[in-house]
């Protein structure tokens, strides 16, 4: 479930990825992170200029480098499991199974 985390640490639980698509224009940065017990997921984390995070998880990560890919957010800051990158045109490309993300992010 995707939630929205104030400044004040309220938590609002949004319906899906429309509410961050709604607000890009308020996007900082962006940081990825593994889940716990899930070994091809992730979690991504939206750094908000108000304060605010908006968190939901991905069961793929070559998913959620292909839903970066897009035009507003090209030019913004991730931080890919550790490593600081710009979110680049080539994000996610037509390759087999998880390589889109790996060759994106030099991993």
């Amino acid at each position: 479930m995707a939630m929205v985390i104030s400044p004040s640490g309220d938590i609002r639980p949004v319906k899906n990825l429309g509410w961050l698509i709604n607000n890009w224009r308020g996007v900082i940065s962006f940081s990825v992170v593994r889940l716990l017990k899930d070994r091809y997921g992730a979690r991504l984390v939206a750094h908000m200029d108000d304060g605010r995070l908006y968190v939901t998880d991905f069961a793929s990560r070559q998913v959620l480098a292909c839903w970066l890919n897009r035009p507003v957010f090209r030019g913004a800051e991730v931080v890919w499991f550790g490593k600081s990158r710009r979110i680049e045109s080539r994000l996610c490309q037509e390759e087999g199974p998880g390589q889109a993300w790996a060759r994106a992010f030099r991993l």
